[in-house]
């Protein structure tokens, strides 16, 4: 069979400065991309490794056709077959609020592609808001690529609480 028409849009990543530590994991490395939709820069350092030498976490620095955000990724958990189920992650970007969110479960089908996901997001642009967002029904095309889902949202007023309350799952 044929794969399709071929796209105008081209690119290329460089990945450099890749340091590693004595178990031979990354610690940190900067990539590159060009191409016809811009430019991006992506500074990873911070990388962190769990006993089977699966990432945990790691910082970011990006800069993205100008724009420029952080990123920092922490508590990645893995299911039995390394594949990722649940992080935090905090971001900012230029400009913009500082945003949490929390992965909170994430499933796979046979192929190793998610199936399903279910995460919290707060902001400082909103104290008092919580959303929590699932994505189901996710469908691929012959190539792996998404070609469909469906995702729900809930908006909870957080104000009347704090630290980890706001993140129950009730």
């Amino acid at each position: 069979g044929t794969v399709g028409d071929e796209l105008d849009v081209r690119s290329i990543t460089v990945k450099s400065g890749i340091h590693y530590n004595d178990k031979g994991e990354e610690t940190r490395y900067i990539e590159e991309t060009t191409g016809d939709t811009g430019y991006r820069y992506l500074r990873r350092s911070a990388i962190g490794h769990d006993g089977y030498g699966r990432v945990t976490g790691y910082v970011d620095f990006s800069i993205d056709n100008g724009l420029d955000a952080v990123t920092t990724r922490l508590g990645t958990d893995y299911n039995f077959l390394d594949q990722t189920t649940s992080y935090r992650e905090t971001s900012v970007s230029s400009g913009g609020p500082l945003t949490e969110v929390r992965r909170l479960d994430t499933q796979y089908n046979i192929l190793g592609q998610t199936e399903y996901y279910a995460e919290k997001q707060i902001s400082d642009e909103r104290e008092d808001l919580r959303t929590d967002t699932t994505r189901v029904f996710m469908d691929y095309n012959y190539l792996g690529q998404n070609k469909r889902y469906e995702e729900g949202s809930v908006e909870y007023d957080i104000s009347s609480t704090t630290g980890e309350a706001q993140w129950d799952l009730t």
